[in-house]
């Protein structure tokens, strides 16, 4: 099939990108980068561990989704400094980052659950809140870190906030697109 083969290519390149990202991160000793790909890199080996075991059933797009914000985020965001240099690149990592994660929270359910689950409007619903709560879980998370590892991740209650509503914005999508598509 066509898109085994595409994704297959997706796969290879998000592979390729992390050992170039984790060469560029050490050459410039940007340690905490390097955690963070490491920590990208883990989740991503535990979801394909998962569905290969076929606990889990994770989509194309969703699969793609992953790499593309994760490439974002380590390439562009991080190593490129478009966080710093980027006026809209984080508000768009966050609404497509949230985007999905939704759609992934609402696979992982799916697979999990389908027998007992029959609403649509219900998964909807679900899949917008559980993207609320994981993109304010985030922005919590950034801030541990700008505490522990003395980073400024996040700069002012306006970027906070921005960062909220862009996540909420996503979230919403991501349950429009649950309960046309699904």
């Amino acid at each position: 099939m066509k898109t085994d083969k595409f994704l297959k290519l997706i796969l290879y390149f998000f592979n390729i990108c992390i050992i170039v990202l984790l060469a560029a991160f050490i050459v410039n000793k940007q340690y905490s980068y390097i955690l963070n790909l490491i920590f990208i890199y883990v989740v991503y080996i535990i979801i394909i561990n998962y569905e290969k075991r076929k606990v889990i059933d994770i989509s194309n797009l969703v699969k793609f989704l992953f790499v593309l914000i994760s490439i974002s985020h380590l390439a562009l965001g991080q190593y490129f400094n478009f966080y710093e240099t980027g006026t809209y690149f984080d508000k768009a990592l966050h609404l497509i980052g949230i985007f999905g994660i939704s759609l992934f929270s609402y696979e992982v359910l799916i697979s999990v659950f389908d027998e007992y689950i029959n609403s649509k409007i219900l998964i909807s619903v679900f899949v917008f809140s559980i993207g609320i709560t994981l993109g304010n879980l985030f922005e919590i998370f950034e801030f541990i870190l700008d505490v522990i590892l003395n980073k400024s991740n996040q700069h002012g209650l306006v970027d906070i906030n921005l960062d909220l509503i862009f996540n909420s914005i996503g979230a919403f999508i991501a349950g429009i697109w649950i309960y046309i598509k699904y």
